[in-house]
């Protein structure tokens, strides 16, 4: 067996595994395989099932998209959401013993996300609707009877909504987000009987309020969920308040309790109905205090802050037995599993892996004895499932190793080491995959966020590390002041700072990489990032003269009109505590396009078309400036594709990404 490089084609062949949910007996986990289809350029999304004598089998046909299984109560059956029959997202019901999946409930608008009562006997599911999709619910439906009317049924509403967007009229602010304007679009929570279906289908929220994120109370009476407080605010991150919805007849009745200091996300009722639990943020500095556990008694009002240690929160579950909450959390690098008591009860143990060093956990699934299913990303491979309990822990993906066998896995360097002014920054280096004869060139990565952590295990970068140390690279990568993971002052170092505090991490980084004694030529140092890493890429050939090469993805260049384009223009405002109209010069000043003419480096530019959190105009303005200074610039432009192109985009868009990032490199800077 030959064992080569990682390269960008591995991208067809790691797959990831989602989604982990143990039955309420503890005897089966349910998750969700995601392959990469080469065929039909897409991911395909397949249920699959493990029982408690380890026998894993695919659980869903596996045509189409199937996600988000949810055990009901009895353990009986699973319901998951697929677009099977091709017209969006729709609920199915599939009993755990197999067969064919029914269909339980579909809305024309798809479902976003569902949540069973604790009694089994009914579902919320959440479905985005406008004021024109409200109005055509309500409207009497024709009975259609043959194919024909139906067809012709389909494209008149299919006429209908180009004609909606036919001059589109825009009212709101924000008023695109993801890959799509919202037009006026609201979550909205429906309520369905298992036993009944589709036809007890019924709308529980009929305001304009955007809701999402619901749950149960304990006797499946009432629901919880969250929606902005003020339907007249224009924040989009902020003003998210807690929602009570008493299922009453023939009206429900909800109740909305906004809370000036706390944005809430997902609240979560512990399995005794006495505590309710969330993440949360204070409204004062929604980017810049790190987002908490808060719990408080059911019946008061009062949110209590949970001792989780300074670590960034990430997915989180109420343990079993009440007595506190098990969430995963990131600390320098490496991302485990911690509980946090909520009462004067001692916290229930539970069998929390041992994360090896650059490991980081995704998500978790808590069984009632306290094993642990989880999903974890490592340097030696970016994702994992396994299963730990009293005895030990077994590995659950096991085809895993099919995706390393011809493979060579280069190995991560820890580096720590100190900036100018004292700060201790964690980064990490990898050697080219095959040994060079002399010297090699070295491309630092820079995260996004800017509050984000990376790591070895970090699954959406795992393979572009290793394809450039493929290509002959060193590669290095660091997590700055301003990133996650090491506490809340590291994390509010960069605020109205970006690239001047932060500039002296990378650069006091390619120092201790150098003094390691790496073979690196200096001159042949480039420089890659996405989103604030794109910030944050230009902001350094425009400030600094060792850069021989750049490429930035899907970057930040002039905070000015990322304000006004971009859905995240409080990212603006908080940061810098500016506003365009107040401090048009002070953000100019602050922007990279503003050292544009001392940007010497060739820079390749990389933006996605469809991208509404980072527009693509500010990738156009940065290249209509080079290329009229007569800088070496390119432009490339991915139709179809979002914020998410490198994480999420088409596997052929991802593919094409890296292998251009790659050959610019070796293009100017030389493998």
């Amino acid at each position: 067996m030959t064992v080569q490089p990682w390269s960008a084609q591995d991208v067809f062949r790691i797959e990831a595994i989602e989604q982990p949910v143990w039955s309420p007996d503890g005897s089966a986990l349910c998750y969700v395989r995601a392959t990469p289809d080469e065929s039909k350029n897409s991911t395909k999304r397949v249920l699959w099932l493990r029982t408690a004598a380890g026998v894993q089998k695919r659980f869903s046909a596996g045509t189409a998209v199937d996600r988000t299984p949810r055990w009901s109560p009895d353990g009986r059956r699973i319901g998951f959401l697929s677009n099977r029959g091709g017209d969006g997202m729709a609920l199915y019901l599939i009993d755990r013993d197999g067969g064919e999946a029914e269909l339980l409930v579909s809305i024309p608008t798809g479902i976003s996300d569902f949540v069973w009562s604790p009694d089994g006997t009914q579902i919320v599911c959440v479905s985005a609707l406008s004021a024109a999709d409200i109005a055509a619910e309500a409207a009497p439906k024709a009975v259609l009877t043959t194919p024909l009317e139906r067809e012709q049924a389909a494209a008149r509403t299919a006429q209908a909504a180009k004609e909606r967007i036919d001059p589109r009229v825009i009212t709101e602010l924000p008023f695109r987000t993801g890959t799509d304007y919202i037009d006026g679009k609201r979550g909205h929570l429906y309520v369905v009987s298992v036993a009944v279906g589709a036809s007890s289908l019924r709308r529980v929220t009929t305001d304009h309020r955007d809701y999402g994120a619901p749950s149960w109370s304990t006797d499946s009476q009432s629901l919880y969920a969250v929606c902005k407080g003020d339907m007249a605010t224009t924040d989009y991150f902020i003003g998210s308040a807690l929602v009570h919805i008493a299922l009453t007849q023939p009206e429900a009745t909800v109740t909305v309790t906004p809370d000036a200091s706390w944005s809430i996300y997902d609240p979560q009722l512990s399995p005794d109905g006495k505590w309710l639990a969330s993440v949360a943020q204070r409204s004062q500095q929604p980017f810049y205090s790190a987002a908490v556990l808060v719990v408080r008694a059911v019946h008061e009002s009062h949110w209590r802050v949970l001792d989780t240690r300074d670590a960034t929160i990430g997915m989180w579950h109420w343990l079993p037995d009440n007595s506190g909450i098990a969430h995963v959390a990131e600390w320098h690098g490496s991302a485990g599993i911690a509980t946090v008591p909520v009462g004067a009860a001692p916290v229930m143990q539970i069998s929390a892996p041992t994360v090896a060093a650059g490991e980081v956990i995704e998500d978790f699934a808590i069984r009632h004895d306290g094993a642990i299913a989880y999903i974890s990303g490592s340097p030696a491979s970016p994702c994992e499932a396994w299963v730990t309990d009293a005895t030990g822990t077994v590995r659950i993906s096991p085809w895993a190793a099919d995706w390393h066998g011809d493979r060579h896995t280069v190995p991560f360097q820890e580096l720590w080491y100190t900036a100018p002014d004292g700060q201790r920054v964690q980064g990490w280096l990898l050697p080219p995959a095959t040994p060079v004869d002399g010297s090699a060139g070295l491309i630092l990565h820079i995260h996004g966020g800017p509050h984000a952590m990376w790591s070895p295990g970090t699954r959406s970068m795992w393979l572009e590390w290793q394809a450039t140390a493929g290509a002959g690279f060193y590669v290095f990568f660091c997590n700055p002041r301003g990133s996650e993971g090491y506490g809340a002052a590291f994390q509010a170092a960069t605020m109205g700072e970006w690239g001047s505090a932060d500039q002296q991490d990378f650069e006091a980084g390619i120092d201790a990489v150098l003094a390691t004694g790496a073979p690196i030529d200096t001159a042949r140092i480039g420089v890659t990032g996405g989103s604030y890493g794109g910030f944050m890429t230009t902001w350094l050939i425009g400030h600094s003269t060792r850069f021989a090469a750049a490429v930035s993805v899907r970057g930040v260049y002039n905070l000015l009109t990322q304000h006004s384009m971009s859905d995240a223009y409080e990212l603006i405002e908080y940061s810098f505590d500016m506003l365009p109209w107040r401090d048009a010069h002070a953000l100019w000043d602050k922007s990279p396009i503003a050292s544009v003419a001392q940007m010497t480096a060739p820079l390749l530019i990389i933006h996605s078309e469809q991208d509404y959190r980072v527009p693509i105009g500010e990738a156009e303005q940065l290249y209509t400036m080079l290329r009229r200074l007569g800088r070496t610039v390119e432009f490339v432009r991915y139709p179809r594709e979002g914020h998410e192109l490198t994480r999420s985009g088409e596997p052929l868009h991802k593919i094409d990404h890296m292998q251009r990032t790659i050959a610019w490199f070796v293009r100017f800077i030389g493998a």
